[in-house]
């Protein structure tokens, strides 16, 4: 292995362990490539999930709003993949829990996350209340995130939870007190809006267990 090789995957390494910042662009083609060489996940999987019920007088809870532990998340509307308003207020309250997070195709440890959001979190919660929101402001160039660039990730990691984008990069505030306004972001929110858990870079190892401890028994 040359030098310049054992250097490019020392970088490579760097990212996945240390996250992206959200403001920094894509670093490189190593997300692009590990999205190409990914073989699961190309059809879309059965939800398996019971529907979402909303109370009829729901009302989403007034703020002052956050985006830090403790504070009430303000309520968000984006458009999925096919263009369809999709609104963070009924997630929240036809659920128990919702986790939301924030992607960039070019950020590698968003791909790896979301390899394995589908099973891991999405199906495997799903039953005892957890909804997932995730929101792709920018492609694996770096562009703002399109619709044509959401239906394929969407495809390509089989998801059938929602997916929306943010070509504006509205949530951008969300990322305020970062260092670096690492991505993915994951923010766990209750059934009042109240963000309960708090992640900026990849996700720690014990994610599910305060899933799980989040959730009803």
């Amino acid at each position: 292995m040359t030098r310049t090789t054992m250097i490019g995957v020392a970088l490579v390494l760097m990212g996945l362990v240390a996250g992206c910042g959200a403001d920094s662009g894509p670093q490189g083609g190593d997300a692009v490539n590990d999205m190409a060489d990914d073989t699961g996940g190309d059809a879309l999987s059965p939800s398996g999930c019971p529907a979402l019920e909303v109370p009829a007088d729901w009302t989403y809870p007034a703020g002052p709003y956050g985006g830090q532990v403790g504070d009430r998340m303000a309520d968000i509307t984006l458009d999925d993949c096919d263009g369809n308003p999709v609104r963070l207020g009924d997630l929240v309250g036809g659920s128990d829990l919702v986790l939301f997070n924030v992607s960039a195709g070019w950020c590698p440890p968003c791909v790896q996350e979301t390899k394995t959001m589908e099973t891991d979190v999405h199906q495997a919660f799903c039953k005892r209340g957890l909804r997932v929101f995730q929101v792709l402001f920018e492609d694996d160039l770096g562009n703002p995130a399109t619709k044509l660039f959401c239906k394929q990730w969407r495809d390509r990691f089989g998801l059938t939870l929602p997916v929306v984008i943010d070509p504006l990069f509205k949530v951008k505030e969300l990322f305020t007190g970062d260092v670096g306004g690492q991505t993915p972001l994951n923010l766990l929110v209750d059934h009042d809006g109240v963000i309960k858990f708090r992640s900026a870079g990849p996700p720690p190892t014990d994610f599910t267990d305060r899933i799980d401890g989040l959730l009803p028994k």
